[in-house]
């Protein structure tokens, strides 16, 4: 074997999966700056936000109900449910309802068939020149009866965000 082929077939081996690291942290970079907020319902009261891994765009914010005596923290997922899963370990206890909101509707489980065929049809907008906004999921961990994610579900829904 031509020991050429051999440099080439290294290179390729080591520089595509930088490229697709890089191209993924760089579109979720992205996505974060353009939407640095959460917006919520006037019910809603907002407790803060913060980093729930040192490295990564995952960013937990908390809201607590102002009539109801509950509380909601919520997590952006941009690719899959990897936040989902990072959220779920990280606020565990007795009376806790974790899932995923998405497209106004509440999941138990992030639905990844669902959002990559939404991935999938975005991708096609942006290639035949439509605006498009970027797709997100929300993944909660929700205490309390007050139905916050529900709530957050409509909100978003109505608010395209």
């Amino acid at each position: 074997m031509n020991i050429n082929i051999i440099i080439i077939l290294l290179a390729s081996t080591l520089i595509a999966p930088i490229n697709r690291i890089y191209k993924h942290y760089q579109n979720i970079a992205n996505l974060h700056e353009e939407n640095p907020t959460y917006s919520s319902p006037a019910d809603l009261i907002f407790l803060g936000k913060r980093s729930i891994l040192n490295q990564g765009p995952y960013e937990l914010a908390g809201y607590r109900h102002r009539d109801c005596s509950g509380s909601i923290a919520i997590v952006r997922l941009y690719r899959n449910s990897e936040g989902s899963h990072i959220l779920k370990s990280k606020i565990q206890g007795i009376n806790i309802n974790h899932g995923v909101i998405f497209n106004g509707k509440v999941y138990d489980d992030f639905p990844q068939l669902i959002f990559t065929y939404e991935q999938i049809k975005i991708k096609f907008q942006s290639l035949i020149g439509l605006d498009v906004t970027p797709l997100t999921a929300t993944a909660f961990a929700e205490k309390g009866s007050c139905n916050i994610a529900a709530s957050l579900a409509g909100f978003y829904q109505n608010e395209k965000i």
